[in-house]
């Protein structure tokens, strides 16, 4: 066989194996054509088949999925993906904070292609406890050990007692005490704390205390009547500590304001201010509540509670204060002081434009403080 014959049969071989050539990778396939003049050009065409996933699982409040979690084999195309929940597009969102079904949409130019994302709460609740002791008749309830609880849905934890009768010992004694939290889609943990009963006659240091109420005009006395002034900390002493509370509890104190404007708003009365200088004093009040287990509106050194705003060069016509101890949120916290007449009368008082916010958490117990001016 001459040179030009093993030539033609060397390229009628190579056409052979081009013709019915198919590339097939998990329904991503490329297909070449049969006649030769077509390959280059039918070469650079694709024929994709998308395969997407029929849904997906995502956490409640946690990232949207990046586009290649939708497919069994991704593709790099430029696609545009919208959410939709009951026929309404969900937008402007980095996350869901709803649970149940969306429809997704992913468009590539013209063409639509259409799978599901199963948004879910599958994740327990974050409970912290702390050891109660109270003495004898002193009242107690789940909340009374509970230091903090979220949950991932950003909604409140639902507390019990493990048994009915953790909520009804009244003797001297040591008692163990567990707490289940549970979310709204039945997630549940427990942990367990300590209660301490004591008699009567034994002091008693952290008991958990209802909130108290006061309204006084400004007071400039500044008497020091402890009877050991070495270890009372002043104003100026307590400043700097506050000051680092105020930054640090800035988004706690912002929801006392909204709770606090939304009663306000129901009582057809302004909208408080929060005001730093304010929070400043009202973080000192809570630190020096905690530290010398003051739960009133008398300061530890005897004074009336104003007297705080005078020693700060806060200079007002009018003042209130309100206290809490034990709430584990600023919802809880504000719940509290609406149910009380006293309280409630302070947080709606046309009189008041400003709000100042404390909050300390000392010994596993939240003292918190709001300061209430002209």
């Amino acid at each position: 066989m001459n040179k030009k014959g093993i030539i033609g049969i060397v390229i009628l071989f190579i056409v052979g194996i081009f013709v019915g050539f198919r590339i097939s990778n998990k329904g991503v396939t490329q297909q070449l054509v049969t006649e030769n003049n077509e390959i280059k050009a039918e070469a650079q065409d694709f024929v994709v088949d998308i395969v997407l996933k029929d849904s997906i699982d995502v956490e409640v409040n946690t990232k949207l999925p990046e586009i290649y979690e939708y497919f069994d084999d991704y593709v790099e195309f430029d696609y545009d993906v919208r959410y939709y929940e009951n026929e309404k597009e969900v937008t402007g969102e980095y996350v869901i904070s709803n649970i149940g079904t969306y429809k997704v949409e992913i468009r590539l130019n013209t063409l639509k292609y259409n799978t599901k994302l199963n948004v879910k709460d599958t994740v327990n609740p974050e409970l912290k406890l702390s050891d109660l002791t109270i003495t004898v008749g002193d009242k107690y309830n789940e909340k009374s050990f509970v230091k903090s609880c979220t949950d991932n849905s950003k909604k409140d934890c639902n507390l019990s007692f493990a048994s009915d009768e953790m909520s009804k010992y009244n003797k001297a004694g040591n008692y163990n005490i567990s707490i289940i939290a549970s979310d709204s889609s039945n997630n549940k943990i427990t942990q367990t704390a300590k209660l301490v009963i004591k008699d009567k006659t034994t002091p008693v240091k952290n008991s958990v205390k209802s909130a108290k109420t006061s309204t006084s005009k400004t007071s400039k006395s500044t008497v020091d009547k402890t009877s050991d002034k070495s270890k009372y900390k002043t104003t100026s002493d307590l400043k700097d500590q506050a000051s680092k509370l105020v930054s640090k509890n800035k988004a706690e104190a912002n929801e006392v304001l909204k709770y606090t404007n939304t009663y306000r708003e129901q009582a057809g009365v302004s909208k408080l201010v929060l005001d730093d200088k304010l929070s400043l004093v009202a973080n000192i009040r809570a630190i020096e509540i905690a530290l010398y287990d003051k739960f009133a509106h008398v300061r530890p050194n005897g004074t009336s509670f104003s007297t705080v705003l005078s020693e700060s060069n806060i200079k007002v016509k009018i003042v209130g204060e309100n206290l809490a101890e034990g709430q584990i949120n600023p919802k809880e916290a504000c719940s509290d002081w609406k149910d009380s007449q006293g309280h409630y009368e302070n947080m709606v008082r046309p009189q008041f434009n400003k709000l100042g916010v404390g909050i300390y958490t000392y010994n596993g117990i939240t003292y918190w403080v709001q300061i209430f001016s002209d």
